[in-house]
């Protein structure tokens, strides 16, 4: 007779919201680094404008950090 399979345990109600207060807060984290990068000309001014770029990297930023929250948020119990 075969066994039964492992029931996982189910997981503590506070583990989805630390795992997502986490990832919002890397989120913040990385949005300031990327928004706030400066580039120095050659005379040393600082250029402090936002380029399309760094939209475009935190837009992307933040588009993985929400497939990766609905994903566990789906996830069965």
């Amino acid at each position: 007779m075969p066994a039964a399979p492992a029931v996982p345990a189910p997981r503590p109600a506070w583990v989805p919201v630390a795992i997502a207060a986490g990832s919002m807060g890397c989120g913040v984290a990385a949005t300031a680094i990327v928004a706030f990068a400066t580039a120095t000309n050659i005379n040393g001014r600082v250029h402090n404008a936002v380029s399309g770029s760094q939209v475009l990297l935190i837009a992307l930023i933040w588009a993985v950090i929400a497939v990766v929250n609905v994903a566990y948020a789906r996830r069965p119990r």
